[in-house]
């Protein structure tokens, strides 16, 4: 059994004065609920507690029993002398289990011997012969006392020790900030306490490790949510072999994809020969001419209430993604999407498809037209007042045409609620959906340079006042590095995570984490040799 960082309690058994014991009832507290008290019965009084929670045996004249002393050239039995209670109480998560021992020190100690209750053939002394205790139980403790020989009448020192398990408990977090399709995802168990533990991951892919240590990764090869459960299980032959079970939800996106306005940016497949991505292709024409990048996270149609928090407004989600105008996350624009024909559910046409825009509170059904169908993508055209999780619904929605402005999406005008679009503000590329309207709109901020500098996305979902001041919901903020290729690495806290001060710890504790208590009583005998 190993020993966890819990601060010893000890308690000295020093020789008392008194000639009268104290009653039976009192007990020393020794800590974490075990405690030491005279045994029921006459041979409780040679035990005494005194007034500070101290312990003594006395064997002389002063014991509380009638008596001299030891007897000369004998070997004394004194059964049930001192009473071990495991005084904690059993709960929903489990049993405390003690076990007790006895180690003796001194020049008498080989004169001495400790054994359970009455049986002398039951010791009770060293690690290998510690009596277990479950919740609530309770064991008493004798001795011999040899007085033949050589033997010397000086004081014995004992210590009673007592081992206390903690109850196996598993806590599990997600140390990648933004778990992403095809690249290892950090889970960290090394929170997890009990005696001995076996780790046994469950993805929710396919996949479990039964042979994982505390800290373990992953990769998911699509993007998606996933319900990743961690069971731990006590092995160590001095514990309950208890069990708990913990989950957390991992949300996993595809990588950042960047490029131009105008041009149409490809989603890989996460993994090579992978089924193929249901969003396959975005394109922004913003309305005012702009320098700015677009920066294009595809999200599972799983995802989108994960993510957002509310369902969209159609009836069935096809294909979503992050899609941010870097420099102008506001603007009035074009957006065009295409799909994979084979993401649409069954017996649902091109014409049935919707474009949706989350406000910050909900969803937008914005212009929407069907721009080609090719028989394996349909490819759609939508008007936005701004940029934030977009997804393709099945969804009626209003046409788009040559007249429509993406100012005049849904709830547009100067005094419309909820998402309102720009209103009068509408026509100017620099000002926030819903300023007239204080209708709640997620922006996204990014700075993106050529290939090998740093990329910056910023998602703030909420109503603005002019394009600086955001309420609302915050959906997620990255901050990505592009490698040469167009690779972004070094995302920052896009996913929610459940950490531990300064983080969940990246330094595991080795093995398994037993919170044990050493706790120490120490007796002296005070021995008057009867002539």
């Amino acid at each position: 059994m190993r020993f966890g960082a819990l601060t010893f309690a000890t308690v000295l058994l020093a020789l008392l004065a008194a000639t009268a014991p104290l009653a039976g009832t009192q007990a020393a507290e020794i800590g974490e609920g075990v405690e030491i008290q005279p045994a029921n019965g006459p041979n409780g009084a040679y035990a005494q507690v005194g007034p500070s929670g101290q312990v003594s045996i006395q064997l002389d004249g002063d014991a509380g029993v009638p008596g001299e002393g030891l007897q000369a050239d004998a070997v004394t039995r004194f059964d049930r002398v001192l009473l071990v209670l495991n005084t904690n109480v059993a709960s929903e998560d489990g049993n405390r289990q003690a076990y007790v021992y006895i180690v003796d020190q001194g020049p008498p100690a080989d004169d001495f011997t400790f054994y359970r209750g009455a049986d002398p053939d039951a010791p009770v002394e060293g690690e290998t012969n510690a009596i277990q205790l479950g919740t609530g139980e309770s064991t008493s403790i004798g001795f011999t006392a040899d007085t033949r020989g050589d033997f010397e009448v000086s004081d014995l020192a004992l210590s009673v020790i007592a081992e206390v398990s903690e109850v196996a408990n598993g806590t599990l977090a997600v140390e990648t900030d933004i778990p992403t399709a095809g690249e290892p995802v950090i889970l960290n168990a090394t929170g997890s306490s009990g005696d001995e533990l076996r780790y046994v991951y469950n993805f929710d892919d396919g996949t479990v490790a039964s042979g994982a240590g505390p800290a373990t990764q992953h990769v998911f090869n699509e993007t998606g949510t996933y319900d990743v459960t961690l069971s731990v299980e006590e092995t160590a032959s001095r514990a309950p072999n208890e069990s708990d079970a913990v989950s957390k939800e991992v949300i996993v996106r595809g990588g950042p994809q960047v490029g131009d306005t105008g041009e149409t940016i490809e989603i890989p497949d996460p993994v090579p020969g992978g089924p193929e991505p249901a969003l396959q292709s975005v394109s922004v024409t913003p309305d005012a001419s702009t320098g700015s990048d677009v920066l294009v996270r595809a999200v599972a149609a799983e995802s989108v209430s994960d993510i957002t928090g509310t369902s969209t407004d159609g009836s069935a989600t096809v294909a979503a993604g992050n899609i941010t105008l870097v420099s102008a996350p506001a603007a009035n624009a074009t957006v065009t999407l295409t799909v994979a024909e084979s993401a649409l559910p069954a017996g649902v046409s091109p014409d049935d498809l919707a474009v949706e825009r989350y406000n910050g509170t909900g969803w937008d059904v914005l212009p929407t037209a069907v721009e080609e169908t090719s028989g394996s993508t349909v490819t759609l055209a939508a008007g936005t007042p701004g940029f934030s999780p977009l997804a393709v619904t099945v969804n009626d929605a209003p046409a788009l045409d040559d007249g429509d402005e993406s100012d005049s999406g849904p709830g547009g005008g100067g005094g419309g609620g909820g998402g309102g679009g720009n209103g009068d503000a509408g026509d100017d590329a620099d000002s926030t959906d819903g300023e007239d309207g204080g209708g709640g709109v997620p922006t996204e901020t990014e700075d993106v340079s050529d290939v090998g500098e740093t990329v910056t996305e910023t998602e703030t979902v909420g109503s603005t006042d002019a394009g600086t001041e955001t309420e609302g919901a915050d959906i997620s903020t990255e901050t990505e590095t592009a490698e040469p290729g167009g690779a972004a690495v070094t995302p920052s806290t896009d996913q929610p995570t459940d950490r531990e001060p300064s983080g969940f710890s990246p330094t595991p504790a080795l093995g398994a984490v037993l919170l044990v208590a050493l706790l120490v009583a120490v007796i002296v005998l005070r021995i008057r040799r009867q002539e």
